[in-house]
C-alpha cells in the first residue's frame, strides 16, 4: 500500500513530535546531584517554549494561503475544520441563574 506524500509529512510530524515529548519527559525527570530540584523541567520548558513560539512564526497571511482538500485555511494553517470564532464579548448578556 503506497501512502501519498502528504501522509508521509503527517506521520514524520507525528514521530518529531513523540521523540520530543520522550525526550522532554526523560530531560525533565533526570535529576543531577549539582543542580536545585527543578532544574531540567525549567529548561525543558524553555525549550519547548521557543519550538512552540517557532512554530506559531510558520503562519501564513489567511490571503496567501493555499491548502490541499480536504484541508482549509484557518488561523494561518491549514487544517481539517476551522471552528467558528467564539463570539466578541458585549453582546446580549445571558440570563443569570437563580
Amino acid at each position: 500500500m503506497d501512502l501519498d506524500p502528504t501522509a508521509y509529512k503527517i506521520l514524520a510530524i507525528r514521530w518529531y513530535a513523540s521523540k520530543i515529548e520522550t525526550l522532554a519527559l526523560e530531560a525533565s525527570m533526570t535529576m543531577s546531584q549539582d543542580k536545585p530540584a527543578g532544574y531540567n523541567f525549567d529548561r525543558v520548558r524553555d525549550v519547548l517554549r521557543h519550538a512552540v513560539a517557532a512554530l506559531v512564526n510558520l503562519k501564513v497571511s489567511s490571503a496567501l494561503i493555499q491548502c490541499d482538500p480536504p484541508l482549509v485555511p484557518c488561523e494561518g494553517f491549514c487544517v481539517d475544520d476551522c471552528p467558528k470564532p467564539a463570539p466578541a464579548s458585549g453582546g446580549p448578556a445571558q440570563a443569570r441563574r437563580s
